[in-house]
């Protein structure tokens, strides 16, 4: 009993992190904006690239850097970018993963 209740309560200190993260990675959007949107075209072709082929790695931190970098430039710049590739990829994450981690980063990618 014992052991369950503190498996719950690190997962909420996870999930709590992650939230955190988040938050964070939000608020970085009035800098970001003043950097990134004089990109031109093939820049944005070539993040979609990258970051949608780290998102499927199989290197658990790059692919979870990968997913949150998706969410903050689909959130902030979604006029410039198209991440339907890496959208099967995350949702295949969604789906497989046991970590209730990779499940919300996932999940919070898929509605951004």
């Amino acid at each position: 009993m014992r052991e369950r209740h503190l498996q719950i309560i690190h997962r909420f200190r996870r999930i709590a992190v992650l939230t955190f993260a988040f938050a964070i990675l939000s608020s970085s959007q009035v800098f970001a904006q003043s950097t990134y949107q004089d990109m031109d075209a093939g820049w944005w072709t070539s993040l979609e690239q990258q970051l949608t082929e780290s998102a499927g790695s199989d290197v658990a931190e790059v692919r979870q850097n990968a997913i949150q970098h998706i969410i903050f430039f689909a959130e902030n710049y979604d006029e410039f970018v198209n991440f339907d590739e890496a959208a099967y990829e995350i949702m295949g994450r969604f789906e497989k993963s046991e970590d209730v981690e990779e499940r919300l980063l996932a999940l919070v990618a898929l509605s951004a």
